[in-house]
């Protein structure tokens, strides 16, 4: 039986506390994790741009940076992190990928061929209802983000993106100590900002209590305080 493998709770637990899957049927969930398979990801790439979305990615531990390919260098749009899933091309039949994705160092993940997730979808009415709205909230998000590049300043585009990424663990405006798997340069990158001014911004943050800075990490101390900062709707990444 699937559920007796070692990875089998882990994977579980990681879909049933996920702010995407941990509303489905707790049978459901068990399907879920009864199809994937762990994966300790090699620190590089992922997924190359026009690829088949084969492979459907549900983070554990670590981060997945998805980057945007240019003619001179990729751009970082987003970190999947703990929670949240790539890609949402994989939910899709046919579905090819426009983005380069990467692991971060020691990232872990619960993996599920596309084939396999899109014939659970078909034979279970939750599952079927849930994709929709996977692929709407993926699309808010981008224009979300979008909206934030040309209309909010840096500490408000900032606050924005942590709370996203904070977010999609499944933890609520209440929580403290989420921790954020991003390098400084990356999240600098996705803000469209210099690394001195989103590193000022940051250290902002941290002195008055609401984030605590790592190496190749942030943590969330007062997710409501950057809520404040933030302003409005925040959607999970």
């Amino acid at each position: 039986m699937p559920a007796t493998r070692p990875e089998f709770a882990r994977i579980r637990l990681a879909f049933g506390k996920s702010a995407y899957f941990r509303a489905l049927p707790p049978a459901t969930l068990d399907t879920l994790a009864a199809a994937s398979t762990l994966v300790h990801c090699p620190d590089g790439p992922l997924h190359g741009p026009n690829e088949a979305a084969q492979t459907f990615w549900l983070v554990l531990e670590g981060s997945v940076i998805v980057s945007w390919p240019s003619a001179a260098e990729s751009v970082p749009v987003a970190a999947i992190g703990v929670g949240s899933f790539y890609c949402a091309s994989s939910l899709v039949e046919g579905g090819m990928t426009v983005t380069e994705a990467r692991a971060e160092r020691h990232t872990v993940c619960a993996t599920m061929p596309s084939e396999r997730f899109r014939a659970i979808a078909r034979a279970d009415p939750a599952v079927a209802a849930l994709v929709p709205k996977l692929l709407l909230q993926r699309f808010e998000a981008a224009l979300s983000f979008a909206a934030d590049a040309v209309s909010a300043k840096l500490p408000q585009r900032l606050a924005r993106r942590l709370l996203a990424h904070g977010l999609a663990v499944g933890q609520d405006l209440g929580s403290t100590d989420v921790e954020l798997r991003i390098s400084q340069t990356d999240l600098a990158r996705m803000l469209g900002a210099s690394r001195s001014k989103v590193n000022e911004a940051l250290r902002r943050l941290q002195e008055v209590g609401l984030i605590r800075i790592g190496y190749g990490r942030i943590v969330l101390v007062q997710c409501r305080g950057l809520s404040e900062i933030a302003g409005g709707w925040v959607p999970k990444l």
